[in-house]
């Protein structure tokens, strides 16, 4: 059967949490539902209440009509009044339709449907639950009738005929919230008072399940009780809700009674409930109490489970946002919520990760954990969505393998239409794996040359952690140019980083990435950059804006008010403490020199959200010695006061120390001491959801956090120089830093080492490397049919080789320049492909990143040689046209006639043929030509004369219109010859090969022309057999 579970989860203000200590991270491998939904029929309404028996799920809730899958809200609608049942395995709706009504009044009671524009109808069905031997379905909730009859808040059915069984002796009056059943007793719970004949029950009452006498099991809640269950035995019923006491004593909340009497029994006996928390939802799963909930204020929630004969709680999530149901299948709980904060459970998140898009919050609708042996929970990558602003109000299970959610949202996953039900399933029962979502456009650089950058966040992927990203270059999708497996969570989206050094300098390249799971699933390519290779190493002072800095201020300016942003055009104030055009690092212009006091501060204006930025990146030089902030970020945009909520600051210490700290609370990387020595040094500091911190001075990592990748949610302002430091980790004797400062950038993507190594190095003296390659040595050639290969052994440089350039010559001393210049390449080969026949010489060159040239190797030949000729071929042609005339009737045409005749004497006839020659290609020559002849077999057939096949010149004849009188020449060559030829019989000659040489590619056209006066009959090309065939041989 289904059952249904819930988890405690108590609403909380917005907070960064750090992650306590915890058990041995588990099995990154666990095995969950499949995030894509089964199809599943709709409600109109919200779903309450969901309970299996064998294959039939029965649906409760505040509709009053069913819908088809991907049906519209109000299309192909079919009345089902506040129950429904459906086939657990298939979705489909089944026949059964009891027709529960309610009061129709004017209530504002939102879970009471609308009847008129004023008026509504309180029939809802709040809960469901089956008799352990399975035959009797409970409902409880609002209604007061059933198929007519008065039913109030309780009703029972038969599940083998589903009709409505014998009714109590008594109603509730008040809302029925929950019903659980036992072999001999139901038990109910709501908000009522009393029952319909008056006596007293405060919100809790029981009653004989086979004659439905009122028992005197009559426990008194002091307020609303939400769910009950029997513990797996039978000993104790658990209750949970909004009350404080039972019976007058606690604890609040949850308790548990005697099931019998009504006497309060030892259970939760710790009060783990906080008073603005109340429970929506009590499960039994193996042997074990799942308790969920719901809360006002900022307070610990989350899973509960307890020991059903003790009453101790064994696992607690704390997991923030308020839950609502839950369940339990192959060991794994999965919850609906709209989980915020999970930041205590291993792999859990913190507040401000609501979200894959920074500028989104986000609350996870529904989750997936397993419990720890430390008593905690670690979280699973299940993240399938639903639009609801609470999360799905009821879970249920089908046998160990289908998932059964109910609620009140309308869509689910991207967009989906499906209203208040869904379904989903594992994979080996119809579960479909989501691939993994579109990636955000990768940001790609390139600022030396032959080298390109593509950085990229990963993407959500609903029910797989691992996920395998692909780059793809100029959209050849079939051969990614880089592929890394790594592990991805929504709430950690992190950054990765690849260098394609199999580019031309001075290429054009677009960069897409998309995802795949473990099933080979293949996710939306993200959208495309573009990125012109560098050409030529770049002036120091161009390199952020050519890395992708989001914001890059040189800090420059000679005089004025602000400083500029050289990427978007953006400005930040300077303050008064703040002197222009001072001398900056070498080699990158001037920069600013701060005071140390208040007003020291240069401030961004524009107020954004925190996480845009995955890397600061600054210069500076100082002998101070009381420290002070370098950068950071806060919530106030003057340049004389300071913010009350600062993060990732960058400060030095009054040692001379570099400090990196971010998150709350704060976590710190530092430097050694001494950096304020007068010199410039170059600070990075970064973050990232999969690396964590990491602080670079000088182009080398000096510290590191992988376990740090929580950064603020609030929205505030960039601060070069003075912040408030106070209670930062060694708070230096000022908050303003007095020193100079240059080249401030803020980068979206946390910088790989490389890079920050590589502007490290800006403030060197430029060297110019005039070194060129080696010359490539081991060039060789190979040659298949017209085809020519090559390849060649890698040169070495003192910086890198970028490219290759093979030539082109006809002769062994050609020179190696721009006008033989074959091809450029990054690999170790190229191909000159369909050459004609000769001999070529190559010769190849390495060149660097700066772009010096080595001398070119020695040439090498290949040589094409002459294509044999192709083997002989015979071809059996057939007369494109054939006809006969007659001098005895000198205008008539025999058209497309079977026959032809031929005879010599004084009114002779003659045969014409006409037959195309094939083309004789190059090297190859018509050597052999016959022609086969068949008479027909009429008795006048046969001749005893000669007959003479004669070459016709003129081959535009047509056998339609062609007579005696308009026929054309036949000239004097004799192609061939035979005497004699009998009824029925048939003839091969061979011809003159040389003179029909001539006619190759051509029409050609053979007369028969006969040397007496016994005519011959032969068969045309139109005749059922017979047929004249010419037979060529070319070779």
């Amino acid at each position: 059967m289904i059952r249904r579970l819930a988890c405690v989860l108590l609403a909380a203000a917005s907070m960064v949490i750090t992650l306590p200590a915890q058990a041995p991270a588990l099995d990154a491998g666990i095995e969950t539902l499949t995030a894509t939904p089964l199809s599943t029929w709709q409600t109109n309404g919200t779903v309450w209440a969901i309970q299996v028996v064998g294959n039939v799920a029965y649906v409760g809730g505040s509709f009053t009509a069913v819908r088809p899958p991907g049906a519209a809200p109000g299309t192909q609608e079919v009345a089902r009044r506040f129950v429904a049942a459906f086939d657990a395995r298939t979705g489909d709706l089944l026949p059964w339709n009891p027709i529960v009504s309610g009061t129709v009044s004017t209530s504002t009671d939102a879970n009471c449907p609308k009847v008129t524009s004023t008026t509504r109808e309180c029939g809802t069905v709040w809960d469901m639950d089956v008799t352990p031997d399975g035959k009797t379905l409970y409902l409880g909730g609002d209604f007061t009738k059933v198929n007519g009859q008065w039913r109030l808040g309780l009703a029972a059915f038969d599940t083998a005929t589903g009709n409505l069984a014998g009714g109590y002796k008594v109603g509730m009056y008040g809302r029925v919230m929950s019903v659980t059943a036992s072999d001999s007793t139901v038990y109910v719970g709501g908000s009522f008072t009393k029952l319909s004949d008056s006596t007293v029950r405060t919100r809790l009452a029981a009653f004989n399940r086979t004659t439905g006498d009122t028992l005197p099991f009559a426990p008194a809640a002091d307020s609303t009780v939400r769910k009950m269950k029997l513990t797996p035995d039978g000993s104790k019923l658990v209750v949970g809700g909004n009350f404080n006491t039972i019976n007058g004593t606690g604890p609040r909340r949850l308790a548990a009674v005697d099931p019998v009497t009504g006497v309060r029994v030892s259970f939760n006996d710790t009060n783990n409930f906080n008073s603005a928390a109340w429970v929506e939802d009590i499960e039994v799963f193996n042997g074990l109490i799942y308790v969920a909930g719901e809360a006002s204020g900022s307070i610990n929630e989350g899973v509960d489970v307890y020991d059903p004969a003790t009453g101790l709680r064994k696992n607690f999530d704390n997991c923030l946002g308020a839950s609502h149901s839950i369940a339990v299948l192959r060991g794994v709980v999965y919850a609906g919520s709209h989980s915020h904060n999970c930041g205590q459970m291993v792999d859990g998140f913190p507040e401000q990760y609501q979200s894959t898009d920074p500028e989104t919050s986000r609350r996870y609708k529904l989750r997936a954990e397993v419990p720890t042996s430390n008593g905690n929970f670690q979280l699973l990558n299940w993240t399938p969505q639903t639009d609801d602003g609470n999360g799905p109000r009821e879970m249920a299970t089908v046998g160990n393998d289908i998932l059964w959610v109910g609620g009140e949202f309308t869509l689910v996953n991207d967009n989906q239409r499906q209203q208040g039900l869904t379904r989903f399933a594992y994979k080996d029962a119809g579960g479909v794996q989501q691939a993994p979502q579109r990636p955000g456009a990768p940001i790609v650089s390139s600022s030396t040359p032959g080298r390109a950058t593509v950085n990229w966040s990963t993407s959500e992927d609903r029910d797989s952690r691992m996920v395998t990203y692909q780059v793809i270059r100029d959209g050849n999708t079939a051969a990614p140019v880089y592929s890394v497996t790594t592990e991805t969570k929504p709430w950690f989206p992190g950054w990765m980083s690849f260098t394609d050094t199999a580019v031309l300098a001075g290429s054009t390249h677009t960069y897409t990435v998309r995802g795949v799971d473990p099933d080979g699933n293949v996710g939306l390519q993200s959208a495309a950059s573009t990125v012109t290779v560098a050409s030529a190493v770049p002036a120091p002072a161009d390199v952020q804006r050519l890395d992708a800095a989001r914001l890059f201020y040189p800090l420059d300016e000679t005089s004025g008010s602000t400083v500029r942003d050289v990427v978007t055009g953006r400005t930040m104030t300077v303050g008064s403490g703040v002197t222009l055009n001072r001398p900056g690092v070498p080699n990158l212009g001037q920069a600013v020199t701060l005071s140390g006091a208040s007003g020291g501060a240069i401030v961004d204006q524009t107020n954004e959200w925190a996480k845009k930025q995955a890397s600061v990146e600054l210069w500076f030089k100082t002998t101070t010695t009381s420290g002070g902030r370098l950068a950071g970020f806060g919530n106030s945009k003057t340049t004389t006061g300071t913010s009350s909520s600062t993060d990732r600051a960058v400060y030095m210490t009054n040692d001379g120390k570099v400090v990196f700290g971010s998150g709350e609370p704060r976590r710190y990387l530092s430097s050694a001491a001494g950096l304020n020595n007068g010199q410039w040094h170059h600070v990075v500091a970064t973050i990232d959801s999969l690396a964590g911190t990491k602080l670079y001075v000088d182009g080398s990592q000096v510290a590191a956090d992988p376990t740090n990748n929580a950064i603020v949610r609030w929205n505030g302002y960039w601060r070069i120089g003075g912040d408030n430091l106070s209670g930062w980790a060694s708070r230096p004797a000022s908050d303003w830093f007095s020193g100079t400062i240059d080249q401030f950038a803020l980068y979206t993507y946390p910088m790989p080492a490389a890079q920050v190594a590589r502007h490290a190095t800006l403030a060197d003296a430029p060297v110019v490397d005039s070194q060129a390659p080696s010359v490539p040595a081991g060039l060789t050639t190979s040659v298949s049919g017209q085809d020519v290969s090559l390849t060649w052994q890698a040169s070495t440089d003192n910086d890198a080789v970028a490219e290759y350039r093979v030539y082109k010559g006809t002769s062994a001393d050609f020179t190696a320049d721009a006008a033989s210049l074959l091809t450029r390449t990054t690999a170790l080969s190229a191909a000159d492909p369909n050459q004609a026949t000769g001999t070529y010489y190559y010769r190849v060159a390495a060149v660097d990143p700066t772009g010096n040239v080595s001398a070119a190797s020695d040439a090498v030949a290949a040589t094409i040689a002459p294509p044999p000729p192709p083997p002989p071929t015979t071809s059996n042609l057939v007369p494109t046209e054939d006809t006969w005339v007659n001098a005895a009737s000198p205008t008539a045409t025999a058209g497309n006639s079977w026959v032809m005749r031929s005879k010599g004497g004084t009114s002779p006839q003659t045969s014409y043929l006409k037959f195309r020659v094939p083309a004789v290609p190059a090297g190859t020559s018509l050597q052999t030509a016959t022609l086969t002849l068949s008479t027909t077999a009429n008795s006048w057939a046969s001749s005893v004369d000669p007959q003479q096949l004669m070459l016709v010149t003129d081959s535009s004849w047509s056998e339609a219109t062609m007579t005696y009188d308009t026929a054309p020449a036949v000239s004097a060559t004799v192609l061939g010859s035979f005497t004699g030829i009998g009824v029925d019989g048939s003839t091969t000659v061979t011809l003159d090969a040389g003179a029909l040489a001539a006619y190759a590619g051509q029409d050609v056209t053979i007369a028969i022309v006969g040397g007496g006066n016994d005519n011959a009959e032969f068969d045309t090309s139109e005749a059922p057999s017979g047929q004249p065939v010419l037979s060529v041989l070319i070779g």
